[in-house]
């Protein structure tokens, strides 16, 4: 089913001579908008994109995703001074020096050579902005380097935090913890993991609330790059579960999906914050696993208690992201294409 997107300035010339072979519906037009994207225009006047400036067709997205708005308003690269400023918030530096040190290519943005060749392309794009897509525009660009990082930087950060999380539990298991089965052995590093990464977030939440709400945006990369490591390091220990119950390994690695969506994305790190505002009910849910084992009886008023703590912050924590689609959903940032396997996953693990 085709989806139209309303385009901001209908007025451009229409396309002219052969369009190789694509199949025009009859009484549509094809035109430019002044972005640069090509739209068709019916005869009852509305008009519909079919492909971005980038070349990318979006005919196929969903009405919760609209490319075009990112395009519309520069892509890539921001116009207003405004998002400018909340780019540059939301940049690490420090991830950006690491990276540019062991792999470069692991960032979307990439440095210039030497000011030469940045005082060479910024003359140079001028002239060829218009031509040029996005990945040209991001290699030879004197814009400051931004910390997304590529699919090549998301493989690379992922499995190095992994294996930092996998050295944590094998140091757990040695000075520790110590049960005499390894199914249980396993089990319990498992869950102590996920109480540490937990903690860590809601200590993370707890400094952002301190802060003005314009610094939000500030370090949430660096948490979310371990955060993911730890996803995908459990996602690999429950993969033995894929075929009996596969729920908890599905939610994880949904989430992992949207962690990966945000890292490669500009703009958007702000929501990483009520994202994980689900280590609340995680943290709960771990306290609550102990109580059995540590003989603490199911109706005493603390157990309630935490079990109502986690069911209220169950709910909130599953929803958190819903009023934020429904507050900024126009934002341009929401609709670039890095972050479209974000918002499927992200409804996904709605119903896990």
């Amino acid at each position: 089913m085709l989806r139209a997107t309303s385009c901001p300035d209908d007025s451009g010339p229409t396309l002219p001579g052969n369009h190789q072979g694509d199949r025009l519906t009859a009484g549509l037009c094809l035109f430019r908008s002044p972005s640069g994207g090509n739209f068709f225009r019916s005869p009852s006047g509305s008009s519909f994109f079919v492909k971005s400036p980038s070349g990318n067709n979006l005919l196929s997205l969903s009405a919760i995703h609209q490319e075009a708005r990112w395009e519309d308003e520069g892509g890539w690269r921001a116009c207003s001074d405004e998002r400018q400023v909340q780019h540059r918030m939301e940049r690490d530096a420090s991830m950006v020096r690491l990276l540019n040190l062991l792999d470069p290519a692991s960032l979307v943005d990439q440095a210039a050579s030497s000011p030469k060749n940045a005082a060479g392309a910024k003359r140079h794009q001028s002239a060829s902005s218009l031509q040029a897509g996005p990945q040209l525009l991001r290699s030879n660009s004197n814009h400051e380097q931004h910390s997304a990082l590529s699919q090549r930087g998301v493989a690379f950060v992922g499995a190095t935090s992994a294996f930092m999380w996998y050295l944590l539990r094998l140091a757990m298991r040695d000075g520790l913890i110590s049960v005499k089965t390894m199914q249980k052995q396993v089990a319990l590093e498992l869950h102590s993991l996920s109480a540490i990464h937990s903690l860590g977030w809601i200590v993370f939440l707890v400094s952002k609330l301190r802060q003005p709400r314009e610094e939000l945006p500030k370090y949430c990369s660096r948490a979310l790059v371990a955060s993911l490591g730890f996803y995908l390091h459990d996602c690999w220990m429950l993969k033995s579960t894929l075929l009996r119950s596969p729920g908890t390994l599905a939610h994880q690695f949904s989430l992992a999906v949207t962690i990966m969506s945000i890292l490669r994305s500009k703009g958007v790190a702000w929501l990483a914050p009520a994202l994980m505002s689900l280590s609340l009910p995680t943290l709960a849910q771990e306290i609550l696993q102990l109580c059995g084992p540590l003989g603490i009886p199911a109706s005493r008023p603390e157990v309630r208690g935490l079990r109502l703590i986690w069911f209220i912050s169950f709910c909130a924590s599953k929803l958190a992201l819903v009023p934020l689609w429904l507050r900024h959903s126009q934002l341009p940032e929401l609709h670039q294409p890095s972050l479209l396997p974000g918002k499927v996953s992200y409804m996904v693990s709605l119903f896990l």
